[in-house]
Order: C-alpha cells, then sequence, then structure tokens
C-alpha cells in the first residue's frame, strides 16, 4: 500500500529598516537568487516552518511572521507554498554553507538580475496589497 506524500512549502520575504529585501542564491540547481524558504516538516505548521528556514538559511531570527499570499507550487509537484513577511531589526546575515552561496539586502530597484521569477510575483503581490501599508 502505498501513501501520498504531502509537500508543502514556504517563502519568507523580509526587510529591513532601509526597506530593502533579503535575497539567497540557492548553490544547487540554476543558481539563482530567490527568496528564503524550504519545505515544512510533517510536524509543524506553515508558520514555523518559515522561521526555521529563514533561521537556518540566513542566521535571521524573527519569531513571528505575517502569513499574506499562497500560490501553487510546479517543482517536483504541485503544492501549497504559503508567503510570509517579516522586518528584521538587524541586517546581519549567515549563510548556510551547503545550500545558500550568498545573501544579500537588495533595494526593489536594484534586485539582482539572476533571479527566480517568483521573487518579482510575490514583492509585486506584497507592495500593491493592503498588507503592505499596515506593516
Amino acid at each position: 500500500m502505498s501513501t501520498l506524500l504531502e509537500i508543502r512549502g514556504v517563502k519568507c520575504l523580509v526587510q529591513d529598516n532601509q526597506g530593502r529585501f533579503l535575497l539567497v542564491k540557492i548553490s544547487y540547481a540554476h543558481k539563482q537568487w530567490t527568496l528564503p524558504g524550504g519545505g515544512v516538516d510533517e510536524s509543524e505548521s506553515f508558520e514555523q516552518a518559515a522561521v526555521r528556514e529563514l533561521k537556518e538559511e540566513t542566521g535571521v531570527e524573527l519569531p513571528t511572521l505575517k502569513f499574506f499570499a499562497e500560490y501553487e507550487g510546479t517543482k517536483p509537484h504541485k503544492h501549497p507554498v504559503r508567503c510570509f513577511y517579516g522586518k528584521a531589526g538587524s541586517t546581519e546575515v549567515t549563510a548556510q554553507a551547503s545550500e545558500i552561496e550568498a545573501i544579500g539586502w537588495f533595494p526593489i530597484n536594484n534586485l539582482p538580475a539572476n533571479r527566480s521569477n517568483r521573487v518579482d510575483d510575490i514583492i509585486e503581490f506584497f507592495t500593491t496589497s493592503e498588507l503592505a501599508t499596515t506593516l
């Protein structure tokens, strides 16, 4: 008997006090810049996964993140990916050597060229939503 493996993911949209966005350059696949994030473990909520992935990949510790969007991932299977927002008080970051090649804070008008399409989609959705004006 086989069981269906449920795949769920998270992305973290984090800004510093200057309004710059935190991006990570992954060291595998297309080696693109993307938002910190990853898979949700079986025993955790989406928000817990977002907090954990953000800390693991960047060293940034934010105890709570605010959910603002969900989209359907495409690889390797269609699965829900929830997006969370946080404001970092510090810009100090530490890359996770095994997965992250580089980390940077980027203003919206100077995002790195080699980036995932989802970065633009998520930032645009957030910045044009009512949530952006309330945080």
